[in-house]
């Protein structure tokens, strides 16, 4: 019975995967600045967030985008 359940479970976690994401992925940042202390930390269940440091106003930056499994960035394109 155990073997069933866990055949199920990843039959309809592999069957499902395909539209959690776009086919060429979704982009966390683009830009031409410098990137450091880059990580990613678990949100609610289908989410995660993504925070790294960056000069692109000059000086260095903390930023963070929330991305959502099923929406794609959380917050739009300015975080």
């Amino acid at each position: 019975m155990r073997k069933i359940y866990l055949a199920l479970i990843f039959f309809f976690f592999f069957k499902s995967a395909r539209y959690l994401w776009d086919t060429n992925g979704l982009p966390i940042r683009q830009g031409v600045h410098i990137e450091w202390q880059r990580t990613v930390c678990p949100g609610d269940p289908g989410s995660m967030f993504f925070v790294w440091s960056d000069t692109r106003y000059g000086s260095r930056n903390v930023f963070a985008q929330k991305v959502v499994s099923l929406l794609g960035p959380y917050c739009g394109v300015r975080g």
